[in-house]
This record gives structure tokens, C-alpha cells and sequence, in this order.
């Protein structure tokens, strides 16, 4: 028996939101840099293909593809002229929307709790039954009790449907077995 829970993220919408406002801005100041600087076919084909992203994101329910195209895009335009005190912090911003866009998952298994996140597929972090007090789900909140009193407790997406009391049980069973 495998149960899989992903962490609900709240901010990922706010940093959604936040993110067009920054790659808009930022299709405006290339197209502004490029009309002045007289490179008016360049800046307005970023500015255009900039647009248009941002249009397919409003149209989009999956809207992390494109936003992590638009902050290519908007990379590329300013490492094209150069200027490195915008180029570094569109960069990083990409980075950390890539970051906080990332699933943080549990896997709750026979052999105990993993937990992973999509940037660190490799090193999967499994800790086993006998080294836990007490998991439980209830009203789409996990929590796990650590033996060395550490208490890790999240809300969870609901996408999926989960019987608490199935659950719960399964977790009661497997504690108890590993206690003895």
C-alpha cells in the first residue's frame, strides 16, 4: 500500500501573479532601451514575443511553461544589451519562481515516509517506521510526529481523494509493527 500527499503551496498563485507584473515591466523597459538605443526591429520582436506569452498566460491554466518562457526571453533581451544589473536579477527571480513552483511530495509507504521535491529527485529523504511516534490525516491536514520530537505537520492537496480512517489505520498498523 503507497499513499501520496502534495504539500499545498498557498504563495505559488501570489508568486504567479507577481511574476507577470515583473516579465510586463519587463517588456516594457526592452521595448523602451531598444526604441532609444534604435534597435527598433529587436526590441520589438522580445517586446511581441513577450506579449504574447503573457496573453497565452492569461488564457492558460498551466501557466508555469510559459512564465519560465517569458523569463527566458526577458534573459535574453537584456544579456543582448548587456546590461548585467537587470540581467542577474531576471535570472535569479527565474530561479526562485522555478523553486517555489516545485511539489513538495510524501510518499508513505510499507517502508516508512519519503519525502521529495521534482529539484531533488536524487536524494529521495526516506525515514523509517521505527524512527517515527504517530501520522495522521485528519481534514486534509498530514501530520507526522518524529521520535526525536520534531513535529512536521501540512496542509495537503485535495485533488486526490484519500479515506482518513483507511489511512489513519494503515499508519496505526505499521508504528505498531515497527515498536515491536
Amino acid at each position: 500500500m503507497e499513499y501520496i500527499f502534495y504539500a499545498a503551496n498557498k504563495r505559488y498563485k501570489l508568486i504567479q501573479a507577481f511574476s507577470i507584473a515583473i516579465l510586463f515591466i519587463n517588456m516594457l523597459a526592452l521595448a523602451y532601451i531598444s526604441y532609444i538605443n534604435a534597435y527598433i526591429l529587436y526590441g520589438f520582436a522580445i517586446a511581441i514575443f513577450l506579449l504574447m506569452v503573457l496573453f497565452f498566460l492569461l488564457k492558460k491554466k498551466s501557466k508555469s511553461y510559459a512564465i519560465s518562457l517569458a523569463y527566458a526571453a526577458a534573459y535574453v533581451g537584456w544579456s543582448r544589451f548587456e546590461i548585467y544589473t537587470i540581467t542577474i536579477p531576471v535570472f535569479l527571480l527565474w530561479l526562485l519562481y522555478i523553486s517555489v513552483k516545485d511539489k513538495f511530495s510524501f510518499t508513505i509507504s510499507n517502508s516508512g515516509v519519503a519525502t521529495n521535491t521534482s529539484l531533488s529527485l536524487a536524494t529521495k529523504n526516506t525515514v523509517p517506521w521505527s524512527s517515527l511516534n504517530n501520522i495522521i490525516l485528519k481534514d486534509g491536514v498530514l501530520t507526522i510526529d518524529y521520535k526525536d520530537n520534531k513535529v512536521l505537520q501540512t496542509e495537503v492537496n485535495e485533488d486526490f481523494y484519500i479515506n482518513e480512517a483507511e489511512f489513519n489505520e494503515f499508519c496505526r498498523r505499521k508504528l505498531t509493527n515497527s515498536q515491536q
